[in-house]
């Protein structure tokens, strides 16, 4: 059975697997080894800033997201940013990456954001996903300042 459910930051700091395959596919090696600011994540999660989920296949958390939500200065309207989204490899074409983006969205749409943008590692599948689904609006690129 799949479920996804609005979760506070702690409950993934716990998923040291699951953390280790995110990292190992989706971290930006220019900017160095990743230091999640779990600290940081609840206070903002506290403020009505970000939100969390995770998706469960029987009682197993197998993937996450994390939403910003946000007005963006430019255009005046809420939108929605998503910060991380992950579904572990085994669990992919089960449904529950599917799950866990249809609830992002629903809460995206209840918190009243007009759009939700989403970032994926160049090349990944997550790009492919998306670029089949969604507007492809722009490309981020790093240059490491220090």
């Amino acid at each position: 059975m799949i479920a996804v459910a609005a979760i506070a930051y702690i409950d993934v700091k716990d998923q040291t697997a699951l953390l280790a395959e995110y990292e190992a596919e989706c971290s930006i090696p220019a900017l160095g080894r990743p230091e999640p600011q779990w600290e940081m994540y609840h206070r903002m999660q506290a403020a009505g800033l970000m939100q969390a989920f995770a998706v469960y296949v029987d009682d197993a958390m197998v993937g996450f997201a994390s939403v910003l939500v946000s007005v963006l200065p430019h255009y005046g309207f809420c939108a929605a940013t998503v910060e991380s989204l992950f579904v572990a490899a085994a669990q992919r074409g089960t449904g529950a990456g599917t799950r866990l983006m249809a609830a992002v969205e629903e809460y995206a749409r209840l918190a009243g954001c007009k759009l939700i943008l989403y970032g994926a590692p160049a090349g990944g599948q997550l790009e492919a996903l998306l670029g089949k689904r969604y507007t492809r609006t722009s490309s981020m690129y790093c240059k490491p300042l220090a």
